[in-house]
């Protein structure tokens, strides 16, 4: 499940950016308040800090689902270390101020 206001090129050009083409994607929703918990590889910003503007677009649209708040919180299982790391192999997060609901 994704935002239905993202395009299917969209989808596809989210999912290039990510890690094993995992894009975001709903994997629960709350109705009593509208919250939703979605999850999805890391980006691939690698040590040049590259951008996906589909990618930023997708976690903007996320944060517009919720009723309560445009706002995107994002866990980061990964120590800072090993998320630091995985830039030099290509991988990478979400840097805050290209993200600007996150």
């Amino acid at each position: 499940m994704v935002p239905a206001s993202i395009s299917d090129e969209g989808v596809a050009r989210c999912a290039i950016f990510r890690s094993k083409s995992r894009f975001p994607a709903m994997s629960y929703f709350y109705k009593e308040n509208g919250a939703s918990l979605w999850r999805s590889s890391q980006n691939l910003t690698g040590i040049f800090g590259k951008r996906s503007e589909y990618d930023e677009k997708m976690l903007k649209l996320i944060g517009e689902t919720n009723p309560n708040t445009d706002e995107v919180v994002i866990i980061d299982a990964r120590s800072k270390t090993a998320a630091q790391g995985n830039r030099i192999i290509g991988g990478g997060f979400e840097q805050e101020s290209y993200y600007t609901n996150c």
